[in-house]
């Protein structure tokens, strides 16, 4: 069996005027019988055309062009058993066209076959999108009378366009024009070459054979395309995997880059395809049975598409443990409280809140283990010494919070608040209330900060608050944190709505404007900061309110303890804590509850504006 070796399956052979041979017919015999093309075959081409119609009615169904009689020809093709003959009219500068819809973004190249009972005719191929937009790739037939010629068109460099280039993820028609006057000319396949990416089949064969299944109950229903692209390596070669889930969704997983690479393993829950070997002078993928005609190009390495699914053909059950009395699936053996089950990915998973604070050891949570987060408030200066009384993100929850300045020889102030009656100035609450009384002198440029690390029950929004003066047109203070400046303040958002303690129970005056900026930035801003660099101080630096912006706010969430039973908000979750106390010798049990709740700010109140920020000009 030594003359066995890698067979490609070519369904255009044998052809009617091949003189196919004994060792051809014996190589086209293996590559069935290694299952070459079975579903899901990776190839580095597609022929979208390959002009096999068996009569002239069925490519007159398909192609057509006005002045121009379109029939089949089984006489002189280059390709398996047909190629399309157009016999031009007296008119000429004609153009035969049919219908494709195609996906072309993920090749490189078109090559294509023409011949022409005339020496060198100039015509053009063309690409039309479904918005009309049409690109063209002029070709020159051969410089002999009745001669194939095969032409390599790049995608991304049409000769010319009729506007606007056709957008090749998005082609509605492929075909020929300028086609000239008493001619006759020959077609034959169009074939596309890839890039960095693979050609992956049908699961389905011939329509009808649906032989790919996902487990032991789904059938795949993948009908053909591109795999998503991938780069080359940059110091060494790499082996890279291609796969397929149950939504026919293809994906990579990337090898280690070595000397002499191997293959990643494969993810669970998806069908493996074939392994590309990757180098770094790669600008596309070849087929294996073509590697060797371009060395510094990267290749299919191996086909491992499984022929059997040996994963098991009964529904598994287990047990708990060996004295449970019954089989059940995984989501009926947990408590569904502290463990439970994602239906989606199907896997087992910690129940969101599920790790309640009795279930946690008293010396188990150091201080990496505390979900904490941090906030920042600041103070603009001004000519004078200008204050501000500000919430302090976090409130009860907060450290202590840090203070610094945009410069280091100038004035500024904190402390923890104050009131002056008389003056009707500053706050005082009868809550609770973690404020900072922040300022900074003489100079609009200089700003305060302070900054407060605190436990947080969400995380999972950003809310920036600004004061503005309408006047200067400067930012005068500021607060961002994740949570809301009522988390913690004893209060909810309806007492305290923002940030700025001066204006609670008091109108802005009319230079001043409150605005909530939309976090369409804040990905942005986040990658730029720093150490000794942070949101607000970024803000101000790079940024500035764009008033012409009109986003729609979307509500937001506020998670907080309930202490007391006195927020309003939706129950999620009840810590039980269980505290034991030696009474005149007796031990107590006291069983302790604390309440997490959630609510929403649905809408904002109406002289607080929403807006976005955007870049300095």
């Amino acid at each position: 069996m030594s003359d066995i070796v890698k067979g490609t399956f070519d369904i255009r052979k044998p052809a009617d005027s091949d003189g196919f041979s004994a060792s051809q017919m014996r190589a086209l015999l293996n590559a069935l019988w290694q299952g070459d093309n079975s579903p899901l075959r990776p190839r580095c081409h597609y022929v979208p055309e390959d002009f096999e119609y068996l009569n002239d009615a069925a490519c007159q169904s398909v192609w057509s062009g006005t002045g121009v009689t379109v029939t089949t020809n089984s006489t002189n093709e280059q390709e398996g058993s047909y190629c399309l003959q157009c016999a031009i009219d007296v008119t000429g500068d004609r153009q035969v066209d049919r219908t494709l819809v195609i996906d072309l973004s993920g090749f490189l190249k078109l090559k294509v076959w023409t011949r022409c009972d005339k020496v060198s005719s100039a015509i053009k191929f063309l690409l039309r999108d479904s918005a009309g937009n049409e690109s063209y790739w002029n070709i020159t037939t051969d410089g002999t009378v009745d001669t194939w010629k095969q032409d390599t068109l790049t995608l991304a460099s049409p000769d010319s366009n009729n506007g606007t280039p056709a957008t090749l993820s998005d082609i509605a028609k492929i075909g020929y024009k300028a086609l000239e006057a008493s001619q006759t000319y020959l077609f034959d396949e169009i074939r596309a070459e890839v890039g960095m990416t693979v050609y992956v089949g049908s699961s389905d064969v011939a329509g009808f054979f649906r032989q790919v299944w996902h487990g032991v109950d789904i059938p795949l229903n993948f009908a053909g395309g591109n795999s998503p692209t991938f780069t080359a390596p940059t110091t060494y070669p790499r082996i890279d995997l291609l796969t397929i889930d149950g939504a026919g969704t293809l994906a990579w997983t990337t090898g280690s880059e070595a000397a002499s690479p191997t293959p990643p393993n494969c993810p669970v829950g998806v069908i493996p395809i074939c392994y590309v070997y990757c180098k770094t002078t790669m600008m596309r993928v070849l087929d294996f049975e073509e590697k060797d005609s371009d060395a510094d190009q990267g290749y299919v390495y191996r086909d491992i598409r499984p022929f059997f699914n040996l994963g098991g053909g009964t529904d598994e059950k287990v047990k708990a443990d060996s004295a449970d009395p019954a089989e059940g699936y995984l989501n009926e053996k947990t408590d569904n409280a502290t463990l439970d089950v994602d239906t989606t990915a199907h896997k087992i998973r910690v129940k969101n809140l599920g790790i309640v604070e009795g279930k946690i050891g008293a010396n188990a949570v150091s201080q990496g283990k505390l979900k904490t987060t941090t906030g920042a408030v600041s103070k603009q200066g001004g000519a004078s010494f200008q204050w501000s009384l500000l919430t302090l993100p976090g409130g009860e929850y907060g450290f202590y919070p840090q203070l610094k300045g945009n410069y280091t020889s100038a004035h500024y102030g904190a402390s923890l608040a104050y009131k002056d009656q008389s003056a009707g100035a500053g706050a005082w609450s009868t809550s609770y209330v973690t404020y900072i009384y922040l300022g900074a002198g003489y100079s609009i440029s200089l700003y305060a900060y302070a900054q407060q690390r605190y436990i947080t029950a969400s995380s999972n929004t950003h809310w920036i608050f600004l004061l503005y003066n309408k006047t200067s047109k400067q930012i005068i203070a500021g607060y961002e944190a994740p949570d809301h400046p009522s988390y913690g303040n004893g209060e909810d958002e309806e007492k305290v709505p923002h940030p700025f303690a001066d204006y609670f129970n008091r109108p802005l005056s009319d230079n001043l404007q409150i605005i909530l900026l939309d976090n369409d930035k804040l990905d942005e801003i986040k990658a730029k900061r720093k150490r000794n660099k942070e949101i607000l101080e970024i803000i101000g630096e790079e940024y500035e309110i764009d008033f012409e912006s009109n986003p729609v706010y979307k509500p937001r969430e506020i998670v907080e303890i309930d202490e007391f039973g006195d927020l309003r908000g939706e129950v999620i979750s009840v810590i039980e804590k269980e505290v034991k106390k030696i009474v005149n010798g007796k031990t107590l049990v006291i069983q302790l509850a604390k309440t997490l709740k959630k609510r929403t700010v649905s809408q904002l109140p109406s002289y607080i504006l929403y807006k976005s920020l955007k870049l300095k000009q």
